[in-house]
């Protein structure tokens, strides 16, 4: 894992207000056994930002795990 990727932090509010932006999907639904147990629906798509917060990059869920591999290898560079 390297360090310099990093998933979507912040408040509830927050995270909200960049997935209503983005158009992206997540809702936390109940998991079966009940208590804190959690599920979650969400889109399959993967938004690469730059540390300024600017996009950089879009991936969806046809992308090859290399072709993921060779995009995040020149980002981080």
């Amino acid at each position: 894992v390297d360090p310099r990727i990093v998933g979507l932090t912040g408040s509830p509010q927050q995270i909200a207000a960049v997935s209503e932006a983005y158009g992206a999907y997540g809702v936390a639904r109940q998991g079966e056994a009940g208590g804190d147990d959690y599920l979650m629906d969400h889109g399959t798509h993967i938004y690469i930002m730059n540390p300024q917060g600017q996009f950089v990059e879009g991936l969806d869920s046809d992308t090859p795990t290399s072709g993921i591999a060779a995009t995040l290898g020149e980002l981080v560079r």
